[in-house]
């Protein structure tokens, strides 16, 4: 499967970040194959970001679009940004930036966009093995979360 068949580099994702002073627009390639991760991964991330300091979690997405303008600021959606060392950058890549939301089905994360518009399934998931796995490789790892602002209202219980 060549890089075009999992990701549509012609749609594309816009993410609003908020950064120091203001905020950032990501723009992350539309994912075309159907990935969607296990349940647990969630909570190995979790367990990874309380346990080790290369790992951060944030509030930081101010608003997400479809690649057809469809606002998607009030799903649930999470960026997970990836640096790796110099070493597991020679294969993987150094930087990755994937866009996530959450299966309203079963709570799984599904991979919606991706920024590199020549990455394969198989980079993917060498990439979240690399993550989850091998946490040593990874030199930062930064699970942006929406932004809950004072006023917002959230879901009735």
């Amino acid at each position: 499967m060549s890089a075009h068949d999992f990701l549509d580099p012609e749609r594309r994702w816009s993410v609003r970040i908020a950064v120091e002073g203001g905020e950032e627009e990501i723009e992350l390639h539309e994912v075309r194959d159907d990935v969607k991760l296990d349940r647990g991964v969630l909570d190995r991330i979790v367990d990874l970001v309380r346990s080790r300091d290369n790992y951060a979690a944030l509030e930081a997405i101010r608003g997400v679009s479809s690649p057809d303008g469809k606002d998607y600021g009030g799903f649930a959606v999470f960026m997970l940004l990836l640096k790796f060392s110099e070493e597991a950058g020679q294969v993987l890549g150094s930087l990755h930036e994937y866009l996530f939301g959450i299966s309203a089905e079963d709570g799984s994360p599904v991979l919606l966009a991706s920024s590199d518009q020549d990455e394969s399934r198989s980079q993917f998931l060498g990439c979240m093995s690399a993550m989850l796995d091998d946490p040593e490789s990874v030199d930062m790892a930064i699970i942006a979360l929406p932004v809950r602002d004072a006023g917002q209202e959230g879901p009735a219980p």
